[in-house]
């Protein structure tokens, strides 16, 4: 009871640090926001969609041992490489609205000052780190005896430091910081607390739910899953057919705008994406930088082994 207590405090202690040191509003939004004002077009109900398999699981985890250290994870792995790749989604967006500043303030008549111009159209500023949202099973995905599957769903939320083309760390030092912020976490009691928190909110109102819900993942800007599948083929049909790919898909939880999902299947790790359009205009682009980070963390652990 008195680890439990501990535990608690750090988890609302840790939850007040990341209400305190990020934004008011996730990057994202912030976008959408800026590309309304300047007069860019910003879609509100499509979705955007796709997904890739992206490595194999044995060399997922020889990178996160190789770079991360003894006990980081392929979860681990993968974080970083979405938080490459959501750097490189908002540096896209940065330049997209520098193009409609400059466009909107040609269009504002010669009258304005540049300066004036300017205060107008605030420039968007990369953040240097972002928040995850990493829905987790209580039990492990494992239906104990004497329970129905109910929603024993509880959620970490952690910061992790993006990785912009102003930084200088490499993708090993950045798969290092996000092993520590995710390590943590998973030490609190985080998940049963925002699960318990969740259920509270059941009795409140709508809109009061979903605010809980925005507040208790500290305006993370992206959700995370991790499903662990057969690590070799399945057979259907008395083994007639065998299923050759399984891919997951995550419901875009209230006030995120990008979900994705992480799952393992006969040895083979595949990535899914499903995000609001103003966030993710091209779902095939953002999987691609995510692919794009990983092969540099490849590339680093192989430089390393010639060293050695």
């Amino acid at each position: 009871l008195l680890s439990f207590l501990i535990g608690s405090l750090q988890a609302m202690l840790y939850q007040g640090y990341l209400l305190l040191v990020s934004p008011f509003t996730n990057p994202f939004h912030r976008v959408k926001q800026l590309s309304e004002k300047l007069g860019g077009t910003t879609t509100t109900t499509a979705r955007s969609i796709s997904w890739v398999e992206a490595a194999p699981v044995e060399q997922v985890h020889q990178v996160a041992k190789s770079l991360g250290g003894r006990k980081a994870t392929l979860n681990d792995v993968w974080v970083t490489c979405v938080s490459y790749a959501i750097s490189k989604q908002l540096e896209w967006h940065q330049k997209r609205l520098e193009i409609l500043a400059e466009f909107d303030s040609s269009n504002d008549g010669a009258a304005s000052s540049s300066k004036k111009k300017k205060s107008r159209h605030p420039l968007f500023k990369l953040p240097t780190h972002i928040n995850v949202g990493i829905p987790v099973h209580l039990t492990g995905g494992v239906i104990l005896p004497g329970h129905s599957m109910g929603n024993r769903i509880g959620a970490l939320c952690v910061r992790v430091p993006s990785a912009t083309t102003t930084t200088t760390t490499t993708m090993k030092q950045q798969l290092k910081k996000t092993h520590e912020s995710l390590y943590y976490v998973k030490r609190t009691p985080t998940a049963l607390l925002t699960h318990m928190t969740a259920r509270m909110g059941a009795i409140l109102p709508p809109s009061w739910s979903k605010l809980l819900f925005e507040q208790s993942v500290s305006r993370a800007c992206v959700a995370m899953t991790n499903v662990r599948g057969s690590p070799t083929k399945v057979h259907m049909g008395n083994g007639t057919w065998s299923v050759e790919s399984v891919v997951g898909y995550l419901p875009l939880p209230p006030g995120l705008p990008i979900g994705l999902c992480l799952m393992t299947y006969n040895g083979v790790c595949s990535i899914s994406i499903n995000a609001e359009a103003y966030a993710v205009p091209d779902a095939d682009q953002f999987l691609g930088w995510v692919l794009e980070g990983y092969q540099q963390l490849v590339h680093e652990m192989e430089e390393e082994e010639k060293d050695t």
